[in-house]
């Protein structure tokens, strides 16, 4: 709206000029601590933060820019301009930074296909086991998850089939421990 009906902008109190230093401050103790956080730990939560943080940063910046365009440049034809802009450069830069972050974390909790020996292994494990009906691999981030369906009698009794399903998913952990094992259990 301001950039196609721009309007004057007005000179800001010693209040809003107190406030734009100490938020700037802040700001960047924020950016240091995230940053130590990130350098040490790596985790991705705190690299999230310091996107954050640096984006707040240079919000701030970029509004003491606009305030000095206005102070010093008030009759300057581009003037209204600037903060119109600068808002756009803020969303264009967010967008940046938070892109990447998200497609590795979009692509981390995708399900891939997995390491074909390990699974051929897998199903000879499982399927040593008579009631083993379908065995199912998905690769979710570095985990290998598998799913293993037993089929067993109807008048099997839930006691059994819980320690059968138990000690089915603690050998193939045992052999295999980057595999993460859900057993599914179907009385025909």
């Amino acid at each position: 709206y301001r950039i196609f009906f721009p309007s004057e902008i007005a000179s800001l109190t010693t209040f809003s000029k107190i406030t734009t230093i100490v938020c700037m401050a802040y700001n960047l103790f924020l950016v240091f601590r995230c940053y130590t956080s990130v350098k040490k730990t790596g985790h991705l939560v705190m690299r999230a933060q310091l996107i954050e943080a640096g984006k707040n940063l240079f919000s701030w910046i970029l509004c003491a820019l606009t305030y000095i365009v206005a102070t010093c440049f008030p009759e300057w034809v581009l003037a209204p301009f600037v903060e119109p802009f600068f808002c756009i450069l803020i969303a264009l830069t967010v967008g940046y930074f938070y892109f990447g972050l998200l497609k590795k974390c979009s692509l981390d909790l995708l399900d891939k296909t997995g390491n074909s020996q390990l699974e051929r292994k897998v199903r000879e494990a499982a399927f040593s086991d008579s009631n083993v009906k379908a065995v199912s691999f998905r690769t979710c981030s570095k985990r290998v998850v598998v799913d293993i369906t037993l089929d067993l009698p109807p008048q099997a009794d839930w006691h059994t089939a819980k320690k059968k399903a138990s000690d089915l998913s603690d050998s193939i952990c045992s052999l295999y421990p980057e595999c993460h094992v859900h057993v599914k259990i179907d009385f025909e």
